[in-house]
């Protein structure tokens, strides 16, 4: 007997090929913010606004772990489907109630008289332990990006609850801690309206999707404006601002800046908003911002 490979390798050269012929999902509307920029970076939003080019190649790891979270996503959205008849992928525009954003809810489906926008999110034993598991004085708690891309769209087609849900994708625990146990396919959920306060959060569901809408827009009236948003995260710090970038596979933070596609990117500008005539930005047509510039 031989050991081999085959499979895997197999395997994994398939999802990365998929993954360069597929690209990123197109927009669901010809508008620049999407949904799912809810709780990233300015600076990150200006630059898939602009189409840039990530300077960051995903890891075979991270393809491999994303193509099961789809599996898992696809499965879950057909059974919501079948039994709630639930429309799934379903496009939501943000331009009628005044914000250039766009995006594609996982689901909207009615139950006992409401109409629910439905998000579903994948999650490894690690952070579905911690929203589940946060401490005896605290509710169980999503993260507050995700509250927000799911109220943007509630408010865009006129629903009346949002519906999160996180389902674990692997196994965790010991036999000494059975209160940390996880067992794949297992889900938290929350059925939220939008009047209810987050949990965590005590503002409404309203109050901080339109916050971020409002955002998003800012952003894209920068862009528009021919300006490079500031390296700002929305609760970094005390304004958000980020003076200096955490290198990669450190614990430094803002972890967010470690696992951005545009780390090497951002890496070579300041940490404030920059005139585009500025910046030297290559853009996934092949083309670049302002290379003559910087040749001459």
């Amino acid at each position: 007997m031989t050991d081999s490979t085959l499979a895997y390798e197999a395997y994994r050269r398939l999802v990365r090929l998929e993954h360069v012929r597929g690209g990123a999902l197109e927009t669901a509307f010809p508008t620049l913010g999407r949904g799912s920029m809810a709780g990233a970076c300015d600076r990150q939003i200006g630059f898939q606004m602009l189409d840039a080019e990530p300077s960051e190649q995903t890891t075979d790891a991270t393809l491999l772990a994303f193509h099961t979270g789809h599996h898992l996503h696809e499965l879950v959205q057909e059974a919501m489907q079948f039994f709630y008849g639930m429309e799934c992928e379903s496009k939501v525009d943000l331009r009628p109630i005044g914000y250039d954003i766009s995006g594609h809810a996982d689901g909207v489906y009615e139950h006992d008289g409401k109409r629910i926008v439905f998000e579903l999110k994948t999650k490894k034993a690690y952070p579905f332990r911690k929203a589940r598991n946060p401490g005896s004085s605290r509710e169980r708690q999503m993260e507050l990006n995700e509250v927000q891309q799911a109220g943007m769209y509630a408010l865009a087609v006129g629903a009346d609850a949002i519906h999160i849900v996180y389902l674990a994708k692997d196994n965790f625990g010991t036999a000494f801690k059975p209160r940390d146990h996880i067992q794949a396919g297992e889900t938290i959920e929350w059925m939220l309206d939008l009047d209810d306060p987050v949990p965590g959060d005590g503002r409404t569901v309203r109050e901080v999707s339109q916050l971020e809408a409002e955002r998003i827009n800012r952003i894209s009236e920068q862009i528009k404006s021919d300006e490079l948003p500031a390296r700002n995260i929305p609760g970094w710090g005390i304004d958000g601002r980020v003076d200096v970038l955490p290198q990669p596979g450190s614990s430094d933070g803002p972890w967010r800046c470690r696992y951005c596609d545009f780390w090497g990117l951002c890496d070579t500008m300041p940490a404030q908003a920059l005139p585009l005539d500025d910046v030297l930005i290559p853009l996934k047509n092949g083309q670049w911002i302002n290379r003559e510039q910087f040749e001459d």
